[in-house]
């Protein structure tokens, strides 16, 4: 487990209500059995400022924001997964969150996400609004990250290994 690259990937049809949380196409990474890039962590009890603001809603998840708005609550915030395809070179997924985000404007959000092995992560986002919106591409560490403004690359690290973002 010390070497191995874990990447954890949410669309369902089945929307978020109840205990669910709003994170369709949400990814999350672990390496050598520790969180590096994952959501933004968990709650002490359900009236605690984290747990109202972050830790069920879209934004305390790796997924993103339309003109600030985030996903539905309700099982009509839905999304899936059209598309899986696991090899010995190459994992693939792709997610449709194009129903996720209720009256906000959005077209398409479709999310792909293909693992190199033996650790290279790309993750690729198709984006449409009926309107000129502004995205927010959310991203959580559990460690301290760093932002080099000349590569745009975000950088943190866990026990076993450095990660690193690059947005293109």
């Amino acid at each position: 487990i010390s070497k191995n690259l874990m990447v954890a990937f949410r669309s369902s049809p089945f929307g978020s209500f109840n205990h669910m949380h709003a994170c369709q196409n949400a990814f999350n990474i672990f390496y050598g059995g520790q969180r590096l890039f994952a959501n933004s962590g968990y709650y002490i009890a359900a009236t605690d400022e984290h747990a109202k603001q972050w830790y069920k809603s879209t934004r305390g998840h790796n997924t993103l924001l339309i003109d600030g708005q985030g996903q539905t609550n309700g099982p009509e915030g839905f999304g899936w997964i059209p598309r899986f395809i696991d090899g010995e070179s190459i994992s693939y997924t792709l997610g449709d969150a194009s129903n996720a985000y209720g009256g906000s404007g959005l077209v398409r959000y479709r999310r792909h996400i293909a693992v190199l092995h033996p650790h290279i992560v790309v993750v690729y986002d198709d984006l449409e609004a009926d309107h000129a919106a502004v995205w927010t591409w959310q991203l959580h560490a559990h460690n301290k990250m760093t932002y080099a403004t000349r590569s745009a690359t975000f950088k943190t690290r866990n026990a076993a290994i450095s990660g690193h973002v690059t947005q293109f």
